[in-house]
């Protein structure tokens, strides 16, 4: 609807429609707007009429929405009592949806609870629970990459952790005030269990990357040494072994064939398989 035009000197909102650029029919279109030799924009004067009803239109739309969000409101006064007992039960997300869309929450629903000024034992206790979980989920990351070998991709983990980090930082600030804000004693159960999650994230982060990210040694263990090569003479305890490139090469101590598998990778993902035919025939002899 706009165009750009020659205002005149004698009258700024007067003037001549700037020339049309080559290849163009329509001042307004979006290479004249851009590039036409004018220095002013304006609606086109053949379309002040429809630019006028399309104003009357968005009004009366407008208005149409304040009266739909007015009948709302009203209906879920009648329903819920009043705004300020909003908190009285029944369906809290419907009245939350309802309330947001038509922009008046506020209105509808009371302010949520803030961080306390001064915290008590018990809501410590909730905080000290959260901020150990939270630290326990930011450290995964640095975990995964110490026991997958990834140091040479440090940056892309420190990345993960600093959004894990931020992450954490807004639950905790989101769901904390709600959650310290419970009568009395109980105001310590999230911080209790949120402790035993903590431990527990903290406990099993290793031992669950040893077991996906595992050394050529940990690798063979799961596989085969905890396994079907249990009570062979390829057990752990009866068999030397060594890394050669991406190969890792057990020698049992009783003069059995050395068996070479692969690949041998620190913090690699891939199981161990037979890298020549004699190790293959072993691995079949005892059902591998």
């Amino acid at each position: 609807m706009y165009e750009k035009f020659i205002p005149d000197p004698a009258d700024q909102m007067a003037g001549k429609t700037a020339r049309l650029l080559p290849g163009t029919h329509d001042s307004g279109h979006w290479i004249n707007r851009n590039f036409a030799p004018g220095t002013g924009l304006r609606l086109q004067p053949d379309r002040l009429q429809e630019a006028d009803q399309l104003k009357h239109d968005e009004l009366a739309v407008h208005e149409r929405i304040l009266d739909f969000g007015d009948a709302v409101l009203q209906l879920l006064t009648e329903c819920r009592g009043h705004p300020e007992t909003a908190s009285a039960p029944g369906p809290p997300l419907r009245r939350r949806a309802a309330a947001y869309w038509i922009g008046r929450e506020p209105d509808l629903l009371p302010p949520g609870p803030g961080w306390p000024r001064k915290l008590n034992p018990f809501q410590r206790i909730t905080f000290i629970g959260l901020a150990a979980l939270g630290v326990g989920l930011v450290w995964i990351p640095l975990t995964v990459m110490s026991k997958a070998a990834l140091f040479d991709h440090a940056a892309v983990f420190l990345w993960a952790t600093a959004l894990v980090a931020a992450a954490v930082v807004a639950v905790i600030y989101r769901t904390a005030p709600r959650l310290m804000s419970l009568p009395g004693k109980t105001a310590a159960a999230p911080g209790i269990v949120a402790a035993i999650a903590a431990v527990a994230v903290w406990q099993l982060q290793g031992p669950v990357a040893d077991h996906y990210f595992a050394d050529p040694w940990q690798r063979y263990d799961q596989q085969f040494d905890q396994g079907c090569l249990a009570a062979s003479p390829y057990r752990t305890a009866n068999v030397e072994s060594t890394v050669e490139g991406r190969a890792l090469i057990i020698i049992p101590l009783s003069g059995e064939r050395t068996l070479r598998l692969g690949p041998a990778e620190n913090g690699g993902t891939q199981p161990l398989h037979a890298l020549d035919h004699g190790s293959r025939e072993v691995l079949r002899l005892y059902g591998c």
